[in-house]
């Protein structure tokens, strides 16, 4: 019978490589310390050590299923690191390094260095190792605790055999202490300390004995010291898990199949190694110490394919053996004394051609291997990248912006709490399904600590509740409701103190709910509950839609509730706004664009970027614009009340603006529709496309300062500079071919050049004199604002389009027929589109003309006179969803509030008188 192999020489540089690569790697893969929960159990634990760390008992107060070492362990953590995830997750880093050393260490002992760095390979390889390698989790400083204790079992010399055999068994009993279920090693265990004895010893059988005492009695003192220090409930700790394996919720989870997908899913290739391999060398050295690994796999099959809930992080302690196993018989292809019996036929008795076609097909293994080994990298990649999800984000600034410092928060994902540096009562610090399930934590209980920590807010998104529970909840702390949470994420019941509504919260929450009821922008429909994108279509919206473009878009009701929310200093009206930027996170699409509309039904519980149904991107109106102005005034009302922007606002902004720049043509310019065809296609000032573009950049590269921004506006504000007609006519056109010739769109909008688009190139081409200081772009911009001067029909009055050389207005009907005259448009066609007018009409012609002039009065003027015209209205730089604030607005009537615009409208006119109000105060002009 094979012994332990003495040390080699230099070991100690091999295994403290071993440990460094380990955690380098783990960190190389992704921030895995800024992912908000890897499993509901990190709350758990996480909770259960600061309530430990705070005096309470465990057990006794402190609900758990699971012995007490790491709950101690992790007190001990946070009594030197309060509060931080971080700290907690790198101590579980550090038993991972560990479990790799005391791995790499057995397999040398017993197999060589080869196999040994084979087998830390596969460790690395597993994604079940590595996600839990940083997951607060009690599974994996178990599993090391046993491992070390195979190592220290299988290490020393004949006289430290005893020491050995004592310490392998206190070692043992504090991975019990950690998880039961490492009893499942114990086959292993005893049979390490017999392959530790070395054969050569004489009455070896009588020292093996010995050893088994030792370890067994060490094992058993160990484990008595601890529970009379930190004691332990039968009941809590084996009674609830024969419970939940009798309960029906979880009768379809576990199972030999379920076993073997999720060691496939998440150890695929130590896997395939022991099916390949390991097996195989099992068969050709039965009594090796290959037996270890073989007891432990078939012991830990056994007992976890009949074992019920069964996990992924269960799984994990097949993990090791399955690369131990798999190491060994992959080295014994290359050992002649061990050679599995077809790796020796092919190697010595085997002609050239087989010898041939076994090289390719060992070549078509590794790539096999090599591209399943990418995917579990790329898996772990994305998971340790993902930042907070939607709902929670959502959890953390309810929270945090209802929390007065309430020493217990009421959560079911303790986590939550966590991340507020707060506590949650002893008795709810283990919320889980399983306790649920099983009965020890009714709703009676629950509503019990509720009414114990009056003042403290409760925030319910994991468990389903019945309505009779939360309508109790809300007797006792009322409910905040959030209705255009609907569209962004899972149900959050959430209930917390709240002081006196403002009349104009009270006003704009009890007309919001009917206002997002069917979809988020839009328009009603013909018939009870319908909704349509725009008025003049015909195509109802799915449930659930959010629309995009405006006017009447999802963007224009959240700017309003930001505006209200700051101007009244509503908690309220901000969680809906924030409900708004969530829903339009859930529909960005995959490239950070947006459609016209989108629907939410398919839910939205991951990450900014949830890509939409509709790929098609649209620019039109404003869009990507309107969209942006929202998203940073929202990230800004973020920062005035103190709260962390959420991942997924600064996620969405990223993309978007990422999106502005690479959705930009060759030529510097921006199409209407990104993948569109016929005019869509085309460089469009129309509707303020390409211009509005030009303008949310340059704020954008002001905000964030990214080149990639500034340079984007430039090129955009270089192909205005070559678009811009020379000979007299001044001005731009709609829409431009690749060669610069103009292009008509629709069948009335013939070539020409256009007053309004003029309007939305000069204040581009002013921005980006202000943001660059280049000249070339103020000369540009004088030179069309005389052609407006020159081009007025009537004092201050303009035609939209004039015939190309010819300078005079030009108009064209449905079919495309064009004429000189307005009147000889039907009554219909001069009323479907703008034809004439003056500053009501086109205002940005108005807004361009008086920028001009305060610029020539110095730069300061034109500055100032923008804030005013800002101040003046919400969205104010996008004319396609600008709301105006005045008073006027505010005074609709619930029943003329069927569009998402209209209610936008009302809404910034009580903002605007809301305003006017706190002004009068100030200046005391207040009766």
């Amino acid at each position: 019978m094979q012994a332990a192999s003495q040390r080699p020489a230099g070991k100690f540089a091999f295994e403290l490589f071993v440990a460094v690569a380990v955690i380098g790697l783990v960190c190389a893969l992704g921030p895995w310390w800024a992912v908000y929960e890897f499993n509901p159990d990190e709350g758990f634990n996480l909770q259960k050590a600061v309530l430990v760390s705070q005096g309470h008992a465990l057990y006794s107060e402190i609900w758990s299923d699971q012995p007490p070492l790491l709950t101690y362990w992790l007190a001990v953590v946070h009594d030197l690191f309060p509060f931080s995830v971080v700290a907690a997750r790198a101590t579980v880093l550090l038993f991972a390094a560990v479990l790799a050393v005391s791995l790499f260490r057995v397999v040398a002992r017993f197999e060589g260095l080869f196999a040994a760095a084979v087998s830390v390979i596969l460790l690395a390889s597993s994604s079940l190792f590595l996600e839990l390698g940083v997951s607060v989790m009690i599974g994996l400083p178990a599993v090391t605790l046993a491992l070390v204790a195979i190592d220290v079992a299988t290490s020393g010399t004949p006289r430290s055999r005893a020491f050995h055999a004592a310490a392998a068994g206190g070692v043992f009993a504090l991975a019990l202490l950690t998880k039961m279920f490492v009893f499942i090693m114990v086959p292993a265990v005893l049979v390490a300390l017999w392959f530790g004895v070395p054969r050569q010893v004489s009455n070896s059988m009588r020292a093996t004995a010995l050893s088994l005492v030792l370890f067994l009695i060490f094992a058993a003192s160990v484990m008595a010291v601890v529970l009379a220090m930190l004691g332990l409930s039968a009941e809590q700790l084996v009674g609830t898990h024969l419970a939940a394996r009798q309960s029906d919720e979880f009768a379809g989870i576990g199972g030999f199949r379920d076993l073997f997908s999720l060691l496939r899913h998440g150890a695929l290739i130590p896997h395939w190694f022991v099916v390949l391999f390991g097996l195989a060398a099992f068969w050709v050295r039965p009594r090796s110490p290959l037996l270890i690994p073989m007891l432990w796999l078939v012991s830990g099959v056994a007992v976890l394919g009949f074992h019920r809930p069964l996990w992924n992080h269960q799984a994990l302690i097949l993990v090791p053996p399955l690369c131990w196993l798999g190491a060994a018989g992959f080295k014994s292809l290359f050992v002649p004394g061990e050679r599995l019996g077809f790796a020796e036929m092919l190697l010595e008795k085997s002609g050239p051609r087989m010898r041939m076609s076994a090289l390719a097909g060992v070549m078509v293994l590794i790539g096999v291997i090599a591209a399943h080994a990418v995917r579990e990298v790329r898996h772990v990649r994305e998971l340790f990248s993902s930042g907070p999800s939607i709902a929670e984000a959502a959890a953390q600034t309810r929270l945090a912006l209802y929390d007065r410092g309430a020493g217990s928060l009421i959560v079911d994902h303790p986590i939550d709490a966590y991340y507020l540096h707060r506590g949650v009562p002893a008795n709810l610090a283990v919320w889980s399904a399983k306790r649920v399930a099983i009965g020890q934590m009714p709703e009676a209980e629950v509503l019990e600590d509720i009414k114990a920590h009056p003042g403290s807010p409760v925030l319910l998104r994991r468990h389903s509740f019945t309505q009779g529970f939360l309508n109790r909840v809300a007797d006792h702390v009322p409910a905040v409701a959030v209705s255009t949470q609907r569209y962004g994420g899972p149900d959050i019941h959430f209930f917390a103190p709240a002081g006196p509504a403002s009349d104009l919260e009270t006003r704009l929450l009890a007309q919001l709910p009917a206002v997002v009821a069917g979809s988020m922008g839009g328009v009603a429909g013909p018939n009870a509950g319908e909704r349509l994108a725009r008025p003049q279509s015909m195509n109802v919206l799915p449930d659930r839609s959010v629309v995009a473009r405006p006017p009447g878009s999802a963007q224009e009701l959240g700017a309003c509730l930001v505006a209200a929310s700051r101007i009244a200093q509503s908690r309220r009206l901000f969680l809906e706004a924030a409900g708004v930027g969530n829903a339009l996170a859930c529909v960005q699409t995959r490239n950070g664009g947006w459609a016209e509309h989108a629907s939410t039904m398919a839910g939205c519980t991951g990450n900014v970027g949830h890509a939409s149904a509709d790929e098609v991107e649209t620019l039109d109106d404003g869009t990507m614009p309107s969209i942006l102005y929202f998203s940073f005034d929202l990230a800004d009302r973020f920062g005035e009340l103190s709260l962390d922007k959420p991942a997924w606002l600064t996620g969405m902004i990223e993309r978007a603006l990422s999106f502005s720049v690479q959705s930009q043509l060759a030529d510097g310019s921006w199409p209407q529709t990104i993948g569109g065809n016929r005019y869509h296609k085309l460089a469009t000032l129309n509707d303020d496309t390409m211009t509005g573009m030009i303008r949310v950049l340059l704020v954008g590269y002001q905000r964030y300062h990214d080149p990639a921004y500034l340079a984007a506006a430039r090129r955009g504000g270089d192909f205005l500079l070559r678009a811009q007609h020379k000979a007299g006519q001044t001005g731009f056109a709609q829409q431009y071919a690749e060669s610069l010739e103009i292009e008509p769109a629709r069948k009335f909008e013939p070539p020409a050049f256009s007053s309004l688009e003029t309007g939305y190139a000069i204040n581009a081409l002013i921005d980006l004199h202000l943001v660059t200081g280049d000249k070339r772009f103020l000369v540009a911009a004088e030179a069309a604002a005389d052609w407006l001067r020159s081009s007025q029909i009537a004092p201050e009055t303009w035609a939209r389009l004039y015939e190309v050389g010819i300078n005079r207005p030009v108009y064209a009907d449905r079919s495309g027929a064009v004429t000189y005259r307005l009147e000889d448009l039907s009554v219909s066609e001069q009323r479907s589109y703008r034809w004439i007018g003056g500053r009501e009409v086109f205002p940005e012609i108005g807004v361009a003309l008086d920028r001009m002039d305060k610029l020539r009065l110095g730069t300061k003027n034109l500055r100032d006179h923008d804030a005013t015209v800002a101040a003046a209205s919400l969205l104010a730089a996008t004319p396609t969803a600008r709301l105006p604030l005045t008073a006027a607005g505010g005074m609709a009537v619930a029943d003329d509030l069927g569009s998402t615009r209209g209610f936008a409208v009302y809404c910034a006119g009580l903002v605007a008188s809301a305003m006017q109000a706190d002004a009068a105060v100030q200046d005391g002009t207040d009766p």
